[in-house]
């Protein structure tokens, strides 16, 4: 079989940092993410190179894939107009808005990928690799012979090119475009007081000093209650 490392794209449905066994009758998953990739004459000359390839190393290694062989790779021309509106009875359709005029393929395997960055350096545990993040990937082609015969793609490595979603965990934390500054509460200020009280680094009233209407009185209640 034949690795290749696939041209960038955004992210979809990136379950590269657990499995996901939600249909998994053994209860173990996989490791998988899709991927979309722009529609242009370069990548589908890259799609044709690994079908090709693929088909050759099935050949050699004596695994019959039909000519309707199922295709790992789907084109803007694989989906029909209707396939973009919710059918009767369901909520959401089976392909959202950001599929059209895309490539997009999924490689999967029950073992964790490695993840790197540009500079191939590992991923910290505080990097996740989420929908909407630009990627490439590494996986190798695997042909499979038998009633639905095809050509599958196991996933062994992600490459984070630029991070796009909106949460990221140690690394500026949540989005919050359109959020201003306002008076309240602050996690700073609450840790502060917090641990001068724990410590006895500032003066503090008892219990019984405070007053009924003193704002200091519920937090010393909720800090006794912890």
């Amino acid at each position: 079989n034949t690795n290749f490392v696939s041209p960038t794209g955004t992210a979809k449905y990136a379950w590269v940092h657990k499995p996901d066994s939600k249909f998994s009758t053994n209860g173990e998953g996989h490791y998988k993410i899709r991927v979309l990739l722009d529609d242009n004459e370069e990548n589908r000359s890259w799609i044709a190179t690994v079908l090709e390839t693929a088909k050759a190393d099935a050949k050699t290694n004596g695994v019959l894939v039909k000519k309707s062989f199922k295709n790992p790779f789907t084109l803007p021309e694989d989906i029909e107009p209707e396939e973009f509106e919710p059918a009767a009875g369901k909520e959401f359709a089976k392909y959202s808005e950001d599929y059209k005029g895309k490539i997009f393929f999924e490689a999967k395997s029950q073992f964790a990928p490695g993840l790197i960055d540009t500079a191939l350096n590992e991923l910290t545990e505080d990097v996740l690799v989420m929908s909407g993040d630009s990627v490439r990937v590494k996986f190798e082609t695997t042909p499979y012979e038998g009633l639905g015969s095809g050509i599958s793609l196991r996933l062994k490595i992600v490459q984070l090119v630029e991070k796009n979603s909106s949460f990221v965990p140690g690394q500026g934390g949540l989005n919050t475009e359109g959020f201003t500054p306002v008076a309240g509460f602050k996690v700073s200020a609450f840790k502060e007081k917090s641990k001068s009280l724990q410590h006895g680094d500032m003066k503090t009233k008892t219990e019984g000093e405070l007053q009924s209407d003193d704002p200091d009185l519920e937090f010393f209640n909720n800090l006794v209650t912890k």
